[in-house]
């Protein structure tokens, strides 16, 4: 029986095996070169805008109301070749409130635009 040539790695196996490796360097060469790549195909490439992007974005803030599941958000903070192609889907909203405080903390997947 001939040999099959072995499966291309999964993004979770790269992942893993790549671990020791994710800094914010890393991660923002790699979503550069997705952009770039998304960008060459142009716009009658197959998208799959229902499928979260292996970035996510989240963060903590003093009180804050009115965000929900499925809610786009953006920040100021994200590179503007990156925000112009990808948005972040809130996934989560926790709410901590102490005596005098209240902090929401937000978690988000990213989708192709």
């Amino acid at each position: 029986m001939a040999d099959k040539p072995d499966a291309p790695p999964t993004m979770n196996e790269l992942v893993d095996e790549a671990g020791d490796y994710i800094c914010d360097e890393t991660t923002n060469s790699l979503i550069s070169k997705l952009v770039e790549v998304i960008q060459s195909e142009g716009p009658k490439a197959p998208r799959c805008k229902s499928v979260p992007l292996p970035f996510d974005f989240g963060f903590e803030v003093d009180g804050l109301g009115g965000l929900e599941f499925g809610h786009t958000i953006s920040c100021d903070r994200i590179p503007e070749g990156i925000k112009k192609n990808f948005e972040w889907q809130v996934t989560k909203v926790e709410h901590k409130v102490d005596v005098n405080d209240w902090s929401t903390t937000v978690s988000t997947v990213c989708r192709n635009k």
